[in-house]
């Protein structure tokens, strides 16, 4: 094998390294412990969402969202801000009344459950990430 490679090799695996510290969350979970932890039914509408098997880092978000109280770090707040799932909920809904009055519409508004497949769909698809502190990065 040529310098070259293994040198990219070494670089892929460092990578790798440096993103399982970071996100270590990001693992297969066994199916018995999903269904344990949220039921056939709930496990069902989560895995329509991902389109795939389930990872530890995606249970983890649900449970935080169930206990109703977790951290984000966004553009808005660098160093992160402890949100309950009201106020969350009423920041989203803040902003979409906003948008509604700009786009002179009728404000629509969520509740918690439209908000907590909100943030499951941004997880997906790599909107949100979990960190090993469980403090959700938005992108």
């Amino acid at each position: 094998m040529s310098k070259k490679k293994k040198a990219a090799i070494r670089r892929r695996q460092a990578k790798q390294r440096s993103f399982q510290v970071r996100y270590p969350h990001y693992v297969a979970c066994r199916p018995e412990e999903i269904l344990r932890e949220l039921g056939a039914q709930r496990t069902s509408e989560l895995e329509k969402i991902y389109r795939a098997p389930l990872q530890k880092a995606d249970l983890e978000l649900e449970k935080l969202l169930r206990a109703g109280r977790f951290t984000v770090v966004d553009s808005a707040h660098p160093e992160g801000r402890t949100w309950t799932m009201d106020e969350y909920l009423a920041s989203w809904n803040e902003d979409l009344a906003q948008d509604a009055r700009r786009n002179h519409e009728e404000p629509d508004f969520m509740d918690a459950a439209e908000l907590m497949e909100i943030l499951h769909h941004n997880h997906a698809v790599g909107a949100l990430w979990l960190t090993g502190d469980l403090t959700f990065h938005r992108s």
